[in-house]
C-alpha cells in the first residue's frame, strides 16, 4: 500500500498463504482481492475484502475455483472469474455471490465493465466474452487471436484493448468486441495487463523469467506506437 503515489510501499496484513492475482478498489477506503491455490490436486479460491483502505484484508469467501479477476462497477455490484470458465456475481458488496452461465471452460483471466449492463471477459485460448444485461447472458466473441489472454480493458462501450502471450500479442477492438484487429508484438514474452486512461493513452506491462527481462511500455496514439518505459530483468 502506498499513500505517496508510489513513492513509498508498506506491506499489508497477510491473511491467505494463496497467490492473490487480482485488486479492485471502488474508493480510498473498500477494496477487493482474489487468488487461490492447490490443495493436493485440488483448486481452491479466496476473495479478501478491505474497508480501510487495504490496512486489513478479512477473507469474504472461499470457493473451489481459483479466481484471476475481480471488478466491481461500485460498491456493491462486482464481478469475479476464473478456472473453468467461473463467473460470479455480487450485489451485496461481496457479502454473497452467484454464479452465472459463461458458455465456457476456459480459464477466464480477466474481466472489465464500462457500466452495470455492458462487461467483457477474457482468458484462455483467446476466449473472449460479453454481458449487456448485468452478466444475466454472456455472448461468446470472436477474439481473432489463440493467444493467452490476461488482460482486457475498455475506454467506452465501443473501444478496447485485450493482452497477452502470443504473436501478436496485442489487440483492438472499435465495436465492443464483435472484430479484433492485431495492433503489434511487443518485444516481450507475454503482456500480463493493459489499461488505458483514455482512448489515446495507455500502458502494458509484462516479461517472463530467463533473462528475457520486464518492461512497461507507453502508447499516446491509442496503440498504434509504443514506447519502453521501464526496461528490468527484475519481476
Amino acid at each position: 500500500r502506498t499513500t505517496n503515489g508510489g513513492v513509498n510501499w508498506d506491506s499489508c496484513t497477510k491473511v491467505t498463504t494463496y497467490h492473490l492475482y487480482s485488486i479492485h478498489f471502488t474508493d480510498s477506503q473498500n477494496g477487493w482481492a482474489v487468488g487461490g491455490g492447490y490443495s493436493g490436486s485440488y483448486p481452491n479460491g479466496v476473495i479478501l475484502k478491505t474497508t480501510n483502505g487495504g490496512i486489513n484484508w478479512n477473507v469474504q469467501q472461499t470457493g473451489s475455483s481459483i479466481l484471476y479477476s475481480v471488478f466491481f462497477i461500485n460498491s456493491q455490484n462486482g464481478f469475479i472469474t476464473g478456472t473453468n470458465g467461473y463467473i460470479s456475481k455480487t450485489t451485496n458488496g461481496g457479502i454473497s455471490w452467484a454464479q452465472q452461465t459463461s458458455t465456457t471452460n476456459a480459464t477466464l483471466y480477466s474481466n472489465y465493465f464500462t457500466d452495470s449492463t455492458t462487461g467483457w471477459c477474457a482468458g484462455l485460448y483467446g476466449v473472449t466474452l460479453k454481458t449487456t444485461n448485468g452478466g444475466l447472458d454472456w455472448v461468446l466473441l470472436s477474439s481473432g487471436t489463440r493467444l493467452i489472454i490476461y488482460s482486457i480493458n475498455f475506454v467506452n462501450s465501443q473501444t478496447g484493448w485485450v493482452a497477452g502471450s502470443g504473436t501478436p500479442n496485442l489487440y483492438k477492438t472499435t465495436n465492443g468486441g464483435t472484430n479484433w484487429d492485431s495492433l503489434a508484438h511487443l518485444p516481450i514474452n507475454g503482456l500480463k495487463s493493459v489499461y488505458f486512461a483514455d482512448a489515446q493513452t495507455g500502458w502494458t506491462v509484462g516479461g517472463a523469467t530467463g533473462g528475457i527481462g520486464y518492461k512497461i511500455f507507453k502508447t499516446t496514439d491509442g496503440g498504434i506506437n509504443w514506447e519502453t518505459q521501464l526496461s528490468s530483468t527484475y519481476s
